[in-house]
Order: C-alpha cells, then structure tokens, then sequence
C-alpha cells in the first residue's frame, strides 16, 4: 500500500512538471503554463509535507507505541496453553536427557575400548 501512495505521488508529480511529456499525451492532459506547473508542485509538496507532520505529531501525542493483544484470552484458553507449552517443555527436556545418555553411553564405551587396547598392549610387552 505504501509503495502504491509513492508510485502515485511520484506519478502526479511527474505529470504536474510534464517531465516526461509522453505520459501527459497519453493520458491526454494539456499543456500546462510555467506558473500553474510550480503552484501545483508547490501545493503537492506542501501537501506532501504537512501530512507528513501531522502524522507525526498526532503519533507523538497519541500513540504509546506498544502491542496490543488481537485478542484477550479467557483463563481456560491460558491453562490449556500453558499444559501444551509444559508437555511440550518436558518433551524436549527428555529428548535432551536421552541425547545426554547416549553421549555418556558412546564416552564410558570408547573408554572401556580403549582400556582394553591398553591392557591388551601391556601384555603384549610383558610377554616379550
């Protein structure tokens, strides 16, 4: 939408300055005098920038800028909610512990191979 409001704004202006005088033949508008073409550009640009303050200052006035809720929830929708985030948060908190497990299980397991190597290397030497 906003870059709408500036293509047309780019547009009316373009056509109030005749910059490109193609356009203003295609859309059959007549020649305009020097003096009509800066009053025009002149009231758009004023326009343009009174807007322009207004907003601002009407949002400075107004507005506290924060969200608002789409919607207020009854306490039966925020128990529900907070039961699926809690099963959800378990849920993640098991996958994680399992993860854990296994890592520990692939460490303790690698140590145990490499005792074993050791162990078959000592003996190895002893016996020579």
């Amino acid at each position: 939408m906003f870059y709408g409001i500036v293509g047309v704004s780019g547009l009316a202006f373009v056509c109030a300055l005749e910059l490109i005088p193609e356009i203003n033949e295609g859309m059959k508008l007549v020649k305009f005098t020097e003096e009509f073409k800066m009053k025009m550009a002149i009231c758009m640009a004023l326009d343009y920038i009174v807007c322009f303050v207004i907003e601002k200052s009407l949002k400075i006035i107004f507005s506290d800028y924060q969200a608002r809720d789409i919607a207020v929830r009854r306490p039966d929708q925020l128990a529900r909610e907070h039961a699926r985030r809690q099963v959800q948060a378990e849920k993640k908190a098991a996958e994680e512990e399992r993860k854990r497990l296994e890592k520990v299980e692939e460490f303790e397991r690698q140590v145990a191979e490499r005792r074993r190597k050791l162990e078959e290397w000592r003996s190895g030497r002893r016996a020579q």
